[in-house]
């Protein structure tokens, strides 16, 4: 691997690992989460999530495996669903901030 590959990789878990960060955040506001212990629980789940994307998309350039190309359009669903709600966040987030300051 190139060092470009390895800075593209690096960018695009930064970028999900945002995205994750934005969706834990929406999870535990709208559902008023206060225990800490599931407030961990969920933060692991999202971070696993997030880290199996970029574990596939590497998985598949290294291995004609037929698992490794199942688990990459399992976790493709994932990164598909992250960045729908990563527009939805930020448009939501627009409107918000639109809406207290004409209040």
């Amino acid at each position: 691997m190139n060092i470009s590959s390895i800075l593209f990789f690096i960018l695009i878990f930064s970028v999900f690992l945002l995205a994750n960060y934005l969706f834990y955040l929406a999870i535990i506001s709208f559902f008023d989460i206060k225990s800490s212990f599931s407030k961990k629980i969920i933060m692991v789940l999202i971070v696993l999530l997030a880290t199996s994307f970029v574990f596939s998309f590497v998985l598949i350039r290294t291995s004609e495996v037929e698992m490794a190309r199942w688990f990459y359009i399992v976790s493709s669903l994932w990164g598909g669903f992250m960045i729908n709600f990563l527009i939805a966040t930020i448009i939501l987030f627009l409107i918000s901030f639109w809406a207290r300051r004409n209040k």
